[in-house]
Formats: structure tokens, sequence, C-alpha cells
């Protein structure tokens, strides 16, 4: 027998065994880059899902409670109460998000939370300022006999109702208001870059993307 046909069969035989090993280990971790993308690109999905759904209860909230009586100086006892809603379905799975700190906008993750922080303290104001309508308000204007459509002037008002009470109404009416407003504008602007950097990271793949509308009704 040849020994150098023996050590031939030998060596091609181990390079064949190590490509084959190479050529699954690469396969390998390609179809685990694409199922990792496909999760990513998911999450990246309901990210958006959430913020619509974000978006639309502030929004429906402003153009049902507050912009009928955005411009009337009594919008403190005018805006409606509400039934209080938390809404704790609507908080971001960071740790699917971690992938953000990779793209060209690392902080876009820590922006994302301050937006979620703000739509949370939105509906916080909302609760607690509907809370003081039902349980002190309310209850205060039924016992003074004052029904709807009644004209009284501050000063009657703060008579009645005592001036504590009604400064505690104003301040959550105008704290309410403006996180209403803040809400729904950081909304736009973090969707924005969201869009932008998913399809940086996700070209070709199907993006979700939120309508606004061009104005409030």
């Amino acid at each position: 027998m040849d020994w150098s046909d023996f050590t031939l069969y030998i060596s091609t035989t181990i390079l064949a065994t190590f490509f084959g090993a190479s050529a699954a280990f690469y396969l390998e971790r390609q179809t685990k880059k694409q199922e990792n993308k496909q999760v990513s690109l998911a999450s990246a999905n309901r990210s958006l899902f959430i913020l619509s759904r974000q978006f639309g209860i502030l929004n429906q909230f402003r153009n049902q409670v507050i912009n009928p009586v955005r411009d009337d100086p009594g919008a403190w006892i005018n805006m409606p109460a509400v039934l209080p809603k938390t809404h704790d379905d609507l908080r971001y799975d960071i740790g699917s998000l971690q992938f953000l700190f990779e793209s060209e906008e690392p902080n876009l993750l820590t922006e994302l939370l301050m937006e979620e922080d703000r739509f949370f303290e939105a509906m916080k104001t909302i609760n607690e300022r509907s809370k003081k309508h039902y349980n002190e308000l309310q209850p205060k204007v039924a016992a003074l006999g004052i029904k709807e459509g009644t004209y009284c002037t501050t000063v009657e008002l703060e008579k009645a109702l005592g001036s504590d009470l009604i400064g505690s109404m104003k301040t959550l009416t105008k704290a309410l208001t403006e996180h209403v407003d803040e809400g729904i504008n950081g909304l736009k602007a973090i969707h924005e870059k969201l869009i932008w950097t998913f399809r940086k990271l996700f070209p070709n793949e199907r993006i979700l993307k939120v309508k606004f509308p061009e104005k409030s009704a």
C-alpha cells in the first residue's frame, strides 16, 4: 500500500469533516440570527401598537373632555369627570427592545420610557381630578342645590365651595390639560424616531405605522 495515498485519504477526510461542520455551524448561526431578527421585528411592531393605543386614549380624551371647555374659565368645574382607568397593559416590554441600544439611536429606548412615564402621569392626573370631582365637588354642588346651567359668580362659588377645593380643582384641571397635550406631542415625536430606526434595522420588512389625525376634532 502506498503510504502517500493513505495520508492523502486521511487528510481529505479530515478536511471534508471540518468544512462540513463549519457549514453546519454557519447555517445554524444564520438561522439563529434570522430567528432573533424576527423576534426583534415583532417586538418593534408591538411597541408601535402600544404607542398607537396610548395616543388614541389621550387624543380621544382631549377631543371629548378637554377641548369642549378648553377656553372656558369654569373648566375646573365644567370639565366632566371620567371613570378611572389604569391601562397597565400599555407598558413596553423593555427586555425585548434591548436591540435598540445597538441602533444608530442608542438613547431611543430611554426616550420611549420617558414618553411612557408621561402617558401614565397623564392618566394619574385624570384619575386624581375625576376622584376629587366625584367625591368632593359634586356632593358639595348637590348639597347647595346648584343645578346644571345655573350661573354663579366666582365670588359666590368660592364662598359656597371653599377656596381650597376650587384652587385644587383649578390646579388639577390645568395639570391634566398640559399632561395630555404634552403626551400627544411627545408620542408623535417618538413615533417618527422609532419608524426611522426600525426601517434602518429591518429593511424590506413590514413596519407598523401609526396614522395620526391631522388635527383634533
